[in-house]
């Protein structure tokens, strides 16, 4: 991690991006649950230049930054996979990375998102979720816990159903997408189509910057570690079936609270 004072040092920068960089210095991990328009608009810059700042910083964006940040705090790096442990290190090795992205993920989900995500489905009357390949059984698993709440819940996971089931789509509305990269095309583009529908959007990806996070109105990140190669989700998988027990278990309490509210 470079700091304020370091990036000076390093190479020269222009005064809003050094805005950025004494400002999210300050801010220390607090900033693991801004997004890149909440630094931007305390900075008085653009969002270019908070993400400009991250890359001079050697990351590739906001959401590698704030990892770094949530692993600088003495907690060691996940050590992917090589191919030559022993069953007794690969048994060590996954669970350590299991623990340390869920550590990572705790401190980079917003508590202010999951707070207004909640708000959102305890209201709603029917919830689709959409997710494609390895994020199925996690939106299953979502459905599977939502019912047992009496929330209307219905899993999409191919483009065409995603399609049919718009056409049933009604103000108030919510559509929740799976998706661990954030890119996948079929699940963005009926997450693009179900905004302009007039649905509550809500995306857990690992993808802070990716176009499903830009697009959702309300977008639960999590951590995503190396595995074994780059594009292994199994960490991120694990980080975002989490995030749904959050949702449930939140949801689970506001609906208790609100029979109670009722019979007074």
């Amino acid at each position: 991690m470079y700091h304020a004072e370091e990036l000076r040092s390093a190479a020269r920068i222009g005064a809003a991006e050094q805005r950025v960089a004494d400002y999210m210095d300050a801010k220390g991990q607090d900033v693991l649950s801004m997004s890149v328009a909440d630094i931007a608009s305390s900075c008085g810059v653009s969002e270019a230049t908070v993400v400009r700042h991250c890359r001079r910083a050697g990351h590739t964006g906001l959401k590698e930054y704030k990892i770094a940040l949530a692993n600088h705090g003495g907690h060691a790096k996940v050590s992917p996979i090589t191919g030559n442990e022993s069953v007794s290190e690969l048994k060590q090795k996954i669970f350590s990375g299991c623990a340390e992205t869920l550590h990572t993920s705790c401190k980079l989900l917003s508590d202010r998102m999951l707070s207004t995500a909640l708000d959102v489905l305890t209201h709603a009357d029917n919830i689709d979720v959409y997710a494609v390949g390895g994020s199925i059984p996690i939106a299953s698993y979502l459905r599977h816990q939502f019912i047992k709440l009496g929330t209307r819940t219905n899993v999409y996971s191919d483009s065409y159903t995603m399609r049919m089931s718009q056409s049933q789509l009604k103000s108030g509305d919510v559509v929740l997408a799976i998706s661990c990269s954030g890119k996948t095309t079929e699940v963005v583009e009926a997450m693009r189509t179900a905004k302009t529908l007039g649905a509550h959007t809500i995306c857990i990806t690992t993808g802070a910057d990716s176009p499903l996070a830009q697009l959702a109105d309300i977008a639960l990140l999590t951590a995503n570690e190396r595995f074994i190669t780059v594009e292994d989700s199994i960490y991120g998988r694990m980080s975002n079936l989490i995030t749904v027990d959050i949702l449930f278990a939140g949801l689970a309490i506001r609906k208790k609270n609100q029979m109670e509210a009722e019979k007074k």
